[in-house]
């Protein structure tokens, strides 16, 4: 009878490493050497060969052994598994995407970061919000202190317009952190909350002390919520620096702000920043219709719609938002009611509607 150590570490055959072996290098290592740290991505994928390789954990505070690989046993498949699903669901993938995410749970179940990862790049953008809760229930009762995924459960909550409960995971979460997700939850909150005073003191602290070379992803996204949300309380002065900021920043990245991933949907919003609005409609809509990347289409097609009801034109904005609601990476019907941008359409009677409309989970496109 086959057991469940089996299924999660079987180990290799003779044939099977000869295989591995001509497509690797082998490689000598002593007592203590450390392979590969906790919540690392990237690594290599190991075959032992001789001797043994000891993978730790200290999530609940105090290291302890997972497993120790022998002998044709061997390490690295779950990050190469983490690897392709995260690849799948920018292809648009998203069956494959879970089964992949699924099979590292079932072979890692207590990898923390995997698991919040998973969570929250897949499960988030698809709006599977009970199962994306489970999970990251899961990850905080192996990690009860792990702000990441308190971080994603509050961008959990904001997506659903329970800004209270995202306050009450954000209470544990720090603001002067570099991590992405915990950084982005405080800057969407403070967005939707239309506090001002808070997104500034959330953003100029760091890009006060960041050349323009230096800007990370947030601080990116960070200055475009800031720039809008400063135009909006009539600071134009203000808003237009922010933006000259962010084009220069963009004009000087190598390749341009197309390689930034998680920013290039949004940088057409400068554009508009600057006063250039069919330029920004121009170039949503190239990214909206011709991106290949699922995520970037449903961020882009926001924008897009975001754009257009800026400019006035409500029937074109009005008419992307059935679809906004349906795809991955789009919006809830929250998003519509709390986001700043849809400001200039909000008093539609037909976008009113969509506010009150129920979340609509992504299910992947039919097969076949």
């Amino acid at each position: 009878m086959v057991s469940e150590k089996d299924i999660a570490f079987p180990k290799l055959t003779a044939a099977q490493i000869a295989t591995l072996e001509s497509r690797g290098h082998r490689r000598a290592v002593r007592s203590g050497d450390v392979l590969f740290t906790e919540g690392a991505r990237g690594y290599s994928f190991y075959v032992v060969v001789s001797g043994a390789i000891e993978i730790v954990e200290s999530s609940r505070g105090t290291p302890h052994t997972v497993v120790v690989h022998h002998p044709q046993d061997f390490t690295g498949d779950v990050d190469m598994l983490a690897s392709l699903f995260f690849v799948e669901r920018r292809m648009g993938r998203w069956d494959d995407a879970i089964a992949h995410y699924r099979e590292t749970l079932a072979r890692d179940p207590r990898n923390v970061s995997l698991r919040v990862q998973g969570a929250r790049e897949i499960l988030f953008w698809m709006r599977r919000f009970d199962e994306m809760r489970a999970q990251l229930a899961e990850a905080l009762k192996i990690a009860p202190d792990d702000a990441i995924a308190r971080a994603c459960l509050a961008e959990l909550e904001q997506r659903l317009g329970r800004l209270d409960a995202a306050d009450a995971w954000l209470a544990r979460v720090p603001k002067d952190t570099e991590d992405y997700y915990q950084s982005l939850a405080h800057l969407t909150q403070a967005r939707y909350r239309r506090n001002l005073a808070e997104l500034t003191a959330l953003i100029e602290p760091a890009v006060a002390s960041h050349t323009d070379a230096e800007l990370t992803d947030v601080d990116y996204i960070g200055l475009i919520y800031l720039g809008h949300a400063q135009r909006q309380s009539g600071r134009s002065d203000l808003a237009r620096a922010t933006f000259e900021r962010l084009a220069r920043a963009f004009a000087a990245l190598p390749g341009g702000i197309d390689h930034v991933a998680a920013v290039a949907p949004l940088s057409p919003l400068v554009d508009a920043g600057l006063g250039d609005t069919d330029k920004a409609i121009a170039s949503a809509r190239h990214r909206a219709e011709m991106s290949p990347d699922a995520l970037e289409r449903g961020a882009a097609t926001t924008v897009l719609a975001q754009l257009l009801a800026l400019k006035g034109d409500r029937e074109a904005a009005i008419a992307l938002l059935p679809n906004l609601l349906e795809m991955p990476a789009g919006v809830t019907p929250a998003m519509l009611i709390l986001d700043p941008l849809w400001d200039p359409i909000r008093d539609d009677p037909r976008f009113v509607e969509f506010t009150k409309q129920p979340v609509t989970e992504y299910k992947g496109p039919p097969h076949g």
